[in-house]
């Protein structure tokens, strides 16, 4: 009887333990990055993207090879790490399904100089809008 009591013990100490060190050291990738609605006030006065236009070029390129025929609105909010480069993002409003895929095609290779809050590198949530007007 006395062994299977510390068989009990044994097992329930190994759980719990597990479920401590288990939650230490698992990463919820929900928890380490804000919500899009998240209000960031920055240290500088403006983030700033380096390489907007190429990824607007690129888009426009994706675009003229497809060939639609409607217009579109897309507007994006994107993620940032602390080292500027894209990490996510959120479709807020989009009119143009084709339009919606070659924003979201080209949307990781946008980069912006990276941002500080209170001194230090921070993430950052940014929206983009995007356009298109086909050529007649």
């Amino acid at each position: 009887m006395k062994r299977a009591t510390w068989m009990k013990g044994l097992i329930m100490g190994m759980l719990l333990l597990s479920g401590i060190f288990g939650s230490l050291f698992a990463q919820d990738s929900s928890s380490t990055y804000p919500s899009p609605d998240s209000f960031v006030l920055v240290d500088d006065p403006e983030p700033k993207a380096i390489n907007l236009d190429d990824v607007r070029k690129a888009i426009m390129d994706y675009m003229s090879r497809s060939e639609p025929n409607e217009d579109g609105k897309i507007i994006v909010r994107v993620l940032f790490d602390v080292q500027g480069n894209y990490v996510k993002h959120s479709v807020l409003k989009s009119t143009n399904p084709i339009f919606l895929h070659a924003v979201e095609t080209e949307l990781p290779c946008l980069r912006i100089v990276p941002v500080q809050v209170r001194g230090k590198p921070s993430v950052i949530w940014l929206s983009f809008p995007f356009k298109y007007w086909p050529e007649n």
